[in-house]
């Protein structure tokens, strides 16, 4: 049992405030989790929850696929079937909703089939054969980037009636890509205004003044930096990032990484008026970053949850925030160990246990001789958690997640709102509001370890 576990007195408070919704949703009371995660996040161990060894393996796998846009063998692997088929089945899903009337853009405004006909106008045409690697199309994002499923900043909501549609849920939105991220160019829209990349775990489109062309000097020495001196990682989430004439060039997020350099700093990317990437020496601010890969530790844990905690939630990273599987891909970057962007993704990410098959009770029960503390994560199919232990007193746990809500058992359908990442207990029924359904209560309940490969018996 976790040494800092709180009573289960903190719990008797935890939803005083709530009464079940007559809409879509309400806000969750929050006071009392905070409470109940606050031995996680006081946590002072430096106990190494990797093995070194492992830990070391990992940055260089994190390394290899940092760096994978700009292989050959490595981009061609990630240009799947399903990556081509993806803007084809977004087109139809769209042009299905618009004839429906159920997409809706800001001010609740229907769109019609003129708004998607300006978008199609733009696309360039149908790729044809299979992927050709041109190293020509080596490219480095140059800015912080939201990827989108269309070349787009038009949020598409559908009706916000229904429990999980609506604001937050912009359909369009996919992914980040972070400023010193590798991609490769697939394509521009007609109008040049957007670019599709090849990142190493999405594929999207991007603004254009986001990336720039790599260039041979420029990707041998970015590379060469990475290969000899390694990574540096941010651990403050929303740090400024400066040039070497001490000038503002970006932010950096917890997920961001860069090449280090001899001594101090790090190389940061800068985009020429010839639109090529050109690399400069740049500096995060004092404390704001470490070399990876950083020990993974209960206290380097805590540093970072005080920087993430309580973000509100941010479907497909809108408004550069997280949801579910993008904390916790960003949160395990500074310790070196690449996670894929999805949460499906993720539960095959390790070696994974699956307690499906049974009942609340037993799958809360098999938890603690199942899930590794700090080392375990806890996949529910559409949403993912990391497993941080039992919870004194409970048949539940403490989860590290960025949730947007819980759902009651029966209908009426709601979604009691938290919207935000927080150190969360997942428990069999949350006192004062026993309508909400457990989060272990899912068709689905998956534990996988992350300090194991999936081949791994």
């Amino acid at each position: 049992m976790h040494p800092f576990l709180r009573p289960f007195t903190l719990l008797l408070s935890i939803a005083t405030a709530w009464a079940a919704p007559a809409g879509p949703g309400r806000p969750f009371p929050a006071a009392s989790w905070q409470a109940l995660g606050r031995p996680w996040l006081e946590s002072t161990s430096d106990e190494p929850l990797f093995a070194p060894a492992f830990q070391a393996r990992k940055a260089a796998a994190f390394r290899q696929a940092y760096l994978g846009p700009w292989d050959p063998g490595f981009a061609a692997g990630r240009f799947t079937p399903r990556i081509q088929a993806l803007e084809a089945t977004v087109l139809a899903n769209l042009e299905q909703d618009i004839a429906a009337g159920a997409g809706f853009g800001p001010g609740l405004q229907p769109y019609g089939p003129e708004w998607l006909g300006r978008i199609k106008a733009q696309l360039p045409p149908a790729r044809e054969g299979g992927f050709r690697f041109q190293p020509g199309n080596r490219a480095m994002i140059t800015g912080n980037a939201l990827v989108r499923l269309l070349p787009t900043m038009d949020l598409f909501m559908r009706d916000p009636d229904i429990p999980g549609e609506g604001y937050a849920f912009d359909n369009l939105q996919y992914s980040v890509l972070w400023a010193g991220t590798p991609v490769y160019l697939l394509e521009q829209t007609r109008d040049q205004a957007w670019c599709k990349v090849l990142a190493s775990d999405c594929a999207g489109w991007i603004p254009s003044p986001s990336v720039a062309r790599a260039g041979g000097a420029f990707v041998r020495r970015w590379r060469g930096a990475v290969l000899r001196h390694g990574l540096a990682a941010a651990i403050v989430t929303g740090t400024p990032v400066v040039d070497g004439a001490g000038r503002f060039r970006f932010h950096a997020y917890v997920g961001s990484v860069f090449p280090r350099r001899p001594g101090r700093g790090i190389l940061i990317p800068c985009r020429s008026a010839a639109q090529r990437a050109l690399c400069r020496p740049g500096f995060l601010a004092p404390g704001a970053g470490v070399a990876q890969p950083w020990a993974y530790t209960p206290r380097h844990a805590a540093v970072l949850w005080k920087t993430l905690l309580d973000r509100p939630y941010g479907w497909g990273n809108a408004g550069f925030r997280n949801d579910c599987s993008a904390e916790l891909k960003h949160f395990f970057a500074p310790f070196g160990l690449w996670l894929p962007r999805g949460s499906t993704e993720q539960r095959d990410a390790g070696r994974s246990a699956d307690l499906s098959a049974l009942g609340l009770p037993e799958r809360l029960a098999a938890l603690p001789a199942t899930g590794r503390p700090y080392r375990s994560l806890v996949w529910i199919e559409g949403h993912v958690m990391l497993y941080l232990g039992p919870l004194a007193g409970t048949s539940g746990f403490m989860a590290y997640q960025n949730l947007w809500g819980l759902r009651p058992r029966e209908l009426p359908d709601f979604r009691a709102v938290i919207g935000r990442s927080a150190l969360f207990p997942v428990l069999a029924s949350y006192p004062g509001a026993p309508e909400l359904r457990s989060l272990a209560d899912h068709s689905r309940f998956v534990v996988t370890a992350l300090d194991e490969d999936p081949e791994d018996h």
